[in-house]
């Protein structure tokens, strides 16, 4: 075989190993627009309120109810505080005696521990901030933080930057939510202030929450969490005592009380692994701005929307993403932040590699900046494919060794395994791919046909899954240009990526410094609450009528273009350009003519032009 066969031999080889993830692309795209009407859960008590509600898998939901629906089962509430903590008493007194078995102490220990939260009412969350030259954006983030239903918790701001960053933070030290630590040194980078903010929050706080400084939470963000967490949880806490029930057979619990308890308890033996729950960072306020952040914008959405809930739906690994997710405090301490810069992806491994999980929901989002310029973009990353690789490379085989991880969530990691060593394969395809085409090389049982096949089935993988989340996310028609980008975009950042993967995977230990990406606070976008598509029947039968926009425009002269949503209330005003041409909150009720959802204050259909029934 001459050189030229040798590299047409090579291109064709890698070719092949991208056409597995293009081949996970297309499945992950088909999964989710089979699959994309997930059973809700409600258990937010008096938060009904908030269309929001966080989206629970089927092997989590305890009844796929209400908390009202299961105190009418239960028939009447739990004892009161008083009764609960002097029968924990009595029962360890009992234990240390020697009067009690080992095993019935832990069974009734927990039951009484889990009626005793339940009473308590709200858990103490702690959202923890790292910042760093942040004064555009920390200002409101803390505005919205302070603006959360949720009352029973505490915001720690560790601060390392050297801008007026401080002088901006002095405004809200005299809140009794906020907590501010100032670093002299970044040391350990944002892994290192994660840690720090661990070591000044409340002992009581049952779970963090970590946000980016550009992200802007909507105020039942820990509501929406605590749905996946607290099974049974409500907010107000108002049951009534009904003393006149029957006794279980432990004579002091009643026989509904103690049914719904050990429900309760079978549930949480079901999810004491799952260690956090990552919602959907929905990089979207500035992606009006050019076309970079459009297509950023897209590549999010085929992310989070498309691939991320495959994965979640296929029963794989996930991984906590650095922002939007909360996790259980006793976890957090008992592992920690590591100075890594990519402390997320590296505090995954370690979890999955003990047995842990991580939940992945697309209907919690919170809204945040796209990067606006290339070189921000690149950096960024830069950071994110070294320090990916490197902890590959670093807990490889104790993942794969483990006992702990299903055979699918095995198969995941090798799928993440080489994820950004796959811009380095593209350089090295392409290019052996043009020299064998110079020195006449050839494959003996291929030919063009099968080659160009495979290069658009690879080149058309991403667009095709930016497409399918936006088309999920109801965003085509608005921003189906940021597809285009997303082709460009992956081939301007190919050659950066694949130096800091290769470079990752070289090193012995992670050499770069944390560079961060600037936030400009700049909002182009309405802060409208993202409507997932429920259901796909009726798409190829349905009828548009030509007179349907003008019906959309005449409806929003009726309001005056305006938006109902918490967040607008947070942050104010923004870009009247953008907010004029754009849709208004969806209602929850369907058009009675093509079956879609109703928009533009519930009186016209936005796609075949129909008054809503019962409008005026």
């Amino acid at each position: 075989m001459m050189v030229g066969d040798y590299l047409a031999f090579l291109s064709m080889a890698i070719g092949l190993f991208l056409l597995m993830y293009a081949v996970k692309y297309y499945a992950s795209s088909v999964v989710v627009l089979i699959r994309n009407n997930p059973r809700r859960n409600n258990k937010n008590g008096n938060k009904a309120k908030h269309d929001n509600d966080a989206d629970i898998r089927a092997s989590l939901q305890t009844n796929g109810g209400s908390h009202e629906s299961r105190q009418e089962r239960m028939n009447g509430p739990f004892r009161t505080e008083a009764e609960i903590r002097t029968e924990l008493h009595q029962l360890r007194e009992e234990y240390r005696s020697g009067v009690i078995e080992p095993r019935n102490y832990e069974r009734k220990m927990e039951i009484l521990q889990t009626e005793l939260d339940i009473l308590e009412g709200e858990p103490l969350v702690s959202i923890h901030l790292p910042f760093y030259n942040e004064r555009s954006v920390a200002d409101r983030i803390l505005k919205a933080c302070n603006s959360l239903d949720h009352k029973n918790y505490e915001v720690v701001i560790v601060d390392d930057s050297t801008d007026d960053t401080p002088t901006i933070l002095e405004a809200w030290r005299d809140n009794p939510h906020v907590k501010i630590i100032h670093r002299e040194q970044r040391s350990g980078f944002k892994g290192g202030a994660l840690n720090v903010a661990l070591e000044h929050m409340d002992r009581r706080a049952k779970y963090v929450m970590v946000f980016d400084a550009d992200f802007i939470p909507p105020p039942d963000i820990v509501h929406q969490f605590l749905a996946y967490f607290e099974n049974g949880f409500n907010g107000n806490n108002n049951s009534k005592r009904n003393p006149g029930n029957d006794k279980a057979p432990n004579g002091s619990l009643s026989k509904e009380n103690f049914v719904g308890i050990s429900e309760k308890l079978r549930v949480w033996h079901r999810n004491k692994e799952v260690a956090a729950v990552q919602g959907y960072q929905w990089h979207y306020l500035n992606s009006g701005e050019n076309w970079l952040t459009r297509g950023v914008r897209a590549e999010f959405s085929a992310s989070y929307v498309v691939e991320r809930t495959s994965q979640e739906l296929a029963g794989a690994m996930k991984l906590i993403a650095g922002s939007v997710f909360m996790i259980k405090t006793e976890i957090l301490r008992k592992y920690g932040w590591s100075t890594s810069i990519t402390e997320d992806w590296e505090l995954t491994l370690r979890l999955y590699a003990d047995g842990y999980k991580v939940l992945y929901t697309p209907h919690i989002q919170v809204p945040a900046e796209c990067p606006s310029t290339i070189p921000r973009l690149v950096r960024q990353r830069m950071r994110w494919a070294e320090g990916h690789t490197h902890n590959v490379k670093k807990y490889f085989w104790r993942i794969l060794r483990s006992e702990r991880l299903s055979v699918r969530e095995k198969i995941e990691f090798l799928y993440y395994s080489p994820y950004y060593l796959q811009s380095f394969l593209l350089l090295v395809g392409t290019a052996s791919w043009i020299l064998s085409g110079l020195l006449r090389g050839n494959v003996p049982f291929w030919n063009s046909t099968l080659g160009w096949s495979l290069i658009l089935l690879n080149l058309l993988a991403i667009p095709l899954m930016c497409l399918t989340g936006l088309f999920m996310e109801k965003s085509v028609g608005k921003s189906y240009g940021g597809v285009l980008s997303v082709i460009a975009l992956s081939h301007i950042l190919a050659p950066f990526q694949g130096y800091a993967s290769l470079k990752g995977l070289i090193e012995k230990e992670e050499k770069s410094v944390w560079i961060r990406t600037l936030k400009t606070g700049r909002i182009t976008e309405p802060l409208l609450k993202l409507q997932l598509r429920r259901t796909i029947r009726g798409i190829v039968r349905r009828v548009r009528k030509s007179n349907a926009r003008p019906r959309v425009r005449a409806a929003l002269a009726d309001t005056g273009g305006l938006f109902i949503n918490p967040i607008v209330r947070i942050v104010g005003h923004v870009d009247e350009r953008k907010s004029a041409s754009w849709e208004p909150q969806l209602s929850p009720r369907y058009c009675s003519l093509c079956g879609r959802d109703l928009v533009v204050n519930s009186r016209y259909c936005d796609w075949c032009g129909v008054r809503a029934r019962g409008a005026s």
